[in-house]
């Protein structure tokens, strides 16, 4: 039978207690087990021996498991994460297709930038593409475009809609802004300046700063139910 041992692995002395530690011991009864661990163990101490059960084994961890249930918890792992990365590419070949008018889009937008002159002193066009990362148990991602300037440290952005995409069972995905795709009507007036020679531009909504973002890239974000 498959005995859990909780043995006594050091021992805290600021606060006076030991820290436990858990390993697993194939046994006919627990004071064999409990025996065997310390023949093998004699610096350590036993605390407590426990039925081998499955639902026992699952709630002390692997350390607990034999050699077999190790190497098929492995296998099941890899074979997980082969999934996974099936998966993740499967969803980043969606978010980075462009449909013909996204693509005639920014073959404009480069076109006007690479020609025009800006008024803006921060060197920002019309046109330009920011994100914000924000969120506390999960990381959101928005992305906005410049739609007017206004004097040399002004701007006006709108959100962007996306295409996006979660990757299955992993609470995660990937998106990009889909340009001159507007979420709304709203337009956020914004100041632009350099700090620490970066520049700086305040998020919407008290959501961090804006970072410039680049047409073709795919961002990552994680979504918790």
């Amino acid at each position: 039978m498959r005995y859990i041992i909780g043995y006594t692995m050091r021992q805290d002395e600021d606060n006076g207690v030991h820290l436990t530690a858990f390993t697993g011991i194939d046994a006919s009864t627990p004071e064999e087990a409990s025996a065997a661990f310390l023949a093998a163990h004699p610096d350590r101490r036993v605390v407590r021996v426990i039925d081998g059960t499955p639902n026992n084994c699952s709630l002390y961890g692997a350390s607990a498991w034999t050699d077999e249930e190790r190497a098929a918890h492995r296998e099941r792992l890899a074979e997980k994460y082969s999934r996974e990365q099936d998966a993740a590419r499967d969803v980043k070949e969606y978010v980075a297709t462009y449909e013909p008018d996204e693509f005639a889009a920014r073959v404009a937008y480069e076109q006007r930038r690479a020609s025009e002159q800006t008024q803006n002193a921060e060197g920002v066009h019309v046109g330009d593409l920011f994100f914000c990362e924000w969120g506390y148990e999960q990381t959101n991602v928005n992305y906005y475009q410049v739609t007017a300037l206004k004097g040399a440290h002004t701007i006006v952005v709108r959100e962007l809609k996306t295409r996006r995409r979660e990757v299955l069972d992993t609470m995660t995905g990937y998106s990009r802004p889909i340009r001159d795709s507007f979420r709304d009507e709203h337009a956020y007036t914004l100041r632009t300046r350099y700090q620490f020679n970066e520049l700086y531009i305040n998020a919407p909504e008290e959501r961090g700063s804006l970072r410039p973002w680049e047409d073709g890239k795919i961002g990552h974000f994680t979504a918790y139910a």
